[in-house]
């Protein structure tokens, strides 16, 4: 009868087999190296695998939220710093590539083949917008930095 692994030492292993993954081991080599050194069938090191590779999705999901967080912030940052310097345009600019991380501009349409009157539609995975909702949040924006510069200007003169 084959001895329990303790919970210390389950986690132990995933550990070493998340390393693996990072290194780019193969599954063939994870399979030898268990084999080896813990002696475990390649069903186990499966599972060991599973539960790293969920480690690696959690860490993924939580980097990838800081990063969107912060490339945010950043753009937000320049953007104030444009309107700042009466720079509309490239507020504007900054505005829209902000729209179009946070993915609120409409789905593009590709034609990738075929008849032209029967383009291939695409869908982001952020759902998208009619014309009419992007051409608000558009001028929603605009208004935003409108209002902005008036109120810089109006305190300047002061």
């Amino acid at each position: 009868m084959a001895i329990k692994t303790t919970k210390v030492a389950r986690a132990m292993r995933v550990d070493i087999i998340y390393e693996m993954i990072l290194q780019d081991k193969t599954y063939r080599q994870m399979v030898l190296y268990g084999s080896k050194e813990w002696g475990v069938s390649s069903r186990t090191i499966s599972k060991y695998v599973v539960s790293a590779k969920k480690i690696i999705g959690a860490e993924s999901a939580k980097h990838n939220e800081t990063v969107l967080t912060e490339l945010v912030a950043r753009y937000r940052f320049y953007r104030a710093k444009a309107v700042d310097n009466d720079d509309l345009r490239l507020a504007l600019e900054i505005s829209k590539e902000e729209s179009k991380l946070l993915g609120l501009y409409p789905s593009e349409k590709l034609q990738l083949s075929g008849d032209p009157d029967n383009p291939i539609h695409t869908k982001s995975e952020h759902g998208s917008l009619t014309d009419r909702e992007l051409e608000n949040r558009i001028d929603g924006i605009i208004s935003g930095i409108s209002a902005a510069t008036q109120a810089k200007n109006s305190n300047g003169k002061n």
